[in-house]
């Protein structure tokens, strides 16, 4: 088998300020005025044999399909096989780069200059990448649980994801690169600076991260139904943001000194593209004043999908393999219930790290049972996500089943890119 050779390199992405920023609903454009920390994108090139893929992060809210489908051009004329694009979600990160109806509530006014300056740090970094290119010597990866580090939004007492990944890759003659993840919105920064630029916490850690020597990317969890602590309460934003650094720092050191080690890792790579089409919003009450909440959410919910959700969508569910890593990349602000349902069933499942952000984007997906209401629900992000259902209650349970599939088609050894 020929030796793995992975390549790093990042370039800042946003303009100067002002420039609008995507993630928050205002009655007005909300801008950029100060940086606090620079958002950037990321990319790792990993080529064994003539395979070569790239692993792009960005400090982007969403990937629209359509950017996916112009990257994968892009990287396909410098000879890579895939791309698995992947956006942190921070909420302080540019916008205007979605030119479509009532996206703008989100994302800002689209500002075509703004979308060409995305495609040329993607075009450049890919490149760059590419000529950063050494040997993998040895790979070490592993998990550790952080205590509560997450709190489910949506669901006093329901399931979160108090998880971290670190994926170490040691290189002949050049600094490491230490992939990492961890579930949870970043909206940190966005409920504190409302016009500020961040990376948000992402950006925090691997800040010192990189401070530390090693050359950082980190790759979202699940993010549905689930945010990092304390963002509801009033606690200063620095304090906030230390306490979270911490955390994840030392979870990422547990995680790493528990490491499973490989000196000649495999690079596996698999797609498979699944058709969803459009539904009505799933909508869930109790009693008639939660049905009258339900009804106008969902209402509100089907008329927004019907203006920026294609009827009939193809989500390309990727999986990136490293080693014993397993990235399953999906195209929505996945549900902490169906990424712990997949982790548990695909093949690989204690090193898997399943991506919310990737690759597309097809609103909120939760497993059909997490659309229910129950007790403990909290009114506002319950019907709020149920209403950027916009793919029906049965999403969810697909994707799940299409993921397993495909992790078992690839463990199986049969490559596979449908």
């Amino acid at each position: 088998m020929d030796r793995l050779q992975a390549g790093w390199a990042r370039i800042d992405l946003a303009p100067e300020t002002p420039y609008p920023l995507a993630g928050i609903v205002t009655g007005g454009e909300r801008l950029a005025t100060w940086v606090r920390d620079p958002s950037r994108v990321t990319c790792v090139a990993l080529r064994q044999g003539t395979r070569t893929v790239a692993l792009i992060a960005m400090d982007l809210l969403v990937v629209d399909p359509e950017l996916h489908g112009e990257v994968e051009v892009i990287a396909r004329e410098m000879g890579y096989a895939g791309v698995f694009l992947n956006a942190s979600h921070t909420h302080s990160a540019m916008g205007g780069t979605i030119d479509r109806p009532l996206v703008h509530l989100f994302m800002g006014r689209f500002r075509p200059d703004l979308r060409a300056l995305l495609l040329d740090r993607l075009r450049r970094v890919l490149d760059a990448a590419l000529r950063d290119l050494r040997p993998v010597s040895d790979l070490r990866a592993g998990t550790a649980q952080v205590p509560g580090l997450t709190m489910n939004r949506r669901q006093a007492r329901g399931p979160t994801d108090d998880r971290v990944v670190a994926m170490e890759l040691r290189r002949d003659g050049a600094a490491p690169l230490l992939i990492w993840s961890t579930s949870g919105h970043p909206v940190v920064v966005a409920m504190n600076e409302a016009t500020a630029e961040s990376a948000d916490y992402p950006g925090r850690v691997s800040a010192e991260l990189e401070e530390r020597g090693v050359l950082p990317v980190f790759i979202l969890g699940a993010v549905g139904g689930l945010n990092t602590i304390f963002p509801e309460y009033s606690v200063p934003l620095k304090d906030h943001m230390d306490l979270l650094a911490h955390l994840i720092g030392q979870g990422l050191e547990q995680a790493l000194a528990g490491a499973l080690r490989m000196s000649d890792p495999a690079l596996t790579w698999g797609r498979r593209d699944l058709g969803l089409r459009r539904r009505y919003p799933p909508r869930a009450y109790r009693g008639l004043g939660s049905l009258t909440r339900a009804g106008i959410s969902s209402a509100l919910g089907a008329a927004f999908g019907a203006a920026v959700a294609p009827r009939n969508a193809t989500v390309p569910l990727i999986i990136l393999g490293v080693g014993p890593v397993r990235l399953a990349g999906i195209p929505a602000d996945f549900g902490v219930g169906a990424t712990l349902h997949i982790r548990a069933a695909m093949t690989g499942g204690d090193l898997a790290v399943v991506s919310s952000h990737s690759n597309g984007f097809v609103g909120y997906v939760h497993l059909p049972e997490d659309y229910a209401w129950s007790k403990g629900v909290n009114p506002e992000m319950f019907h709020y996500e149920n209403a950027m259902g916009w793919y029906g209650r049965s999403a969810g349970k697909r994707i799940a089943d299409a993921v397993v599939d495909l992790s078992g088609t690839l463990a199986a050894g049969t490559p596979e890119t449908t």
